[in-house]
């Protein structure tokens, strides 16, 4: 008995390294076909073999007939499109710092969960990609850290590109879910100088994607900031206070909004 595990736990070695044998083991069953069993259940085929054993139907330890797979369920990556206010106003009461922070912590939150992330960041009069979608978490956080403050706050131009940049995601990782988190006080908003860049034609915008960004409230007061309430209700996306949370409850959040 001892060989036939010995040889079985081999062959499950061995399947870990396939890429069938990604993700969460929930079940198991009979292979499919006849030959190798690439991902070995061999909980399941010691179960199999026991039962027949106990009603007589084997005299054998294990056989062909035992043999059980694993299914897995895969978590499905995610690109998550982190749009930071860069404007003079998160200055105020280290809001910038207390953002960057969260952030870093949110990005080691993201690098177990092998999700994508980029960066977009807004201030005075233009907003930018400072960092296109991409899994190497490393980069995103030297961009975190060359960030630098200066401006008004061009909110609308940011949740544009934003949007832009969840069309084109959409079209290179097809069926990949894309996330907005947008981390602002709100404050000191400018109207970009596009008409289509607006607030309202943004959400509109937002709308027609079904994008509904989660709005990260960066000011440190109790009330929050109403105007980011706001911006949550007319966007239809949820509001959520900062409030010193760690990147592990800053990615429940977006959990919680992916399931509501």
């Amino acid at each position: 008995m001892a060989g036939i595990i010995l040889r079985l736990r081999r062959r499950r070695g061995r399947a870990r390294r396939t890429t069938a044998s990604r993700g969460r083991y929930v079940f198991a069953r009979p292979p499919k076909h006849e030959g190798a069993v690439r991902d070995l259940a061999v909980d399941a085929t010691l179960r199999a073999a026991a039962l027949d054993r106990v009603l007589g139907a084997t005299r054998s330890l294990v056989d062909r007939s035992h043999l059980r797979r694993k299914v897995r369920r895969r978590r499905d990556r995610h690109t998550v499109i982190l749009v930071l206010d860069t404007s003079d106003s998160m200055a105020d009461h280290n809001q910038l710092h207390v953002a960057r922070i969260a952030l870093l912590s949110l990005l080691a939150s993201a690098e177990r969960r092998k999700d994508r992330v980029a960066l977009i960041t807004f201030a005075d009069t233009e907003a930018e990609v400072t960092l296109e979608p991409t899994s190497a978490i490393d980069r995103a956080r030297r961009a975190l850290d060359n960030l630098s403050l200066g401006g008004a706050t061009p909110l609308a131009s940011g949740l544009y590109l934003a949007l832009r940049l969840v069309e084109t995601q959409r079209m290179r990782e097809p069926g990949e879910p894309v996330e907005v988190m947008v981390f602002s006080d709100g404050e000191g908003n400018v109207s970009p100088p596009e008409e289509h860049q607006t607030i309202e034609a943004v959400a509109r915008m937002s709308s027609c994607l079904q994008v509904h960004p989660l709005f990260i409230d960066t000011t440190g007061s109790r009330r929050g900031s109403r105007a980011m309430r706001e911006l949550a209700a007319t966007f239809g996306g949820a509001y959520r206070r900062l409030h010193g949370a760690d990147g592990d409850e800053l990615a429940q959040m977006i959990t919680q909004v992916r399931v509501g």
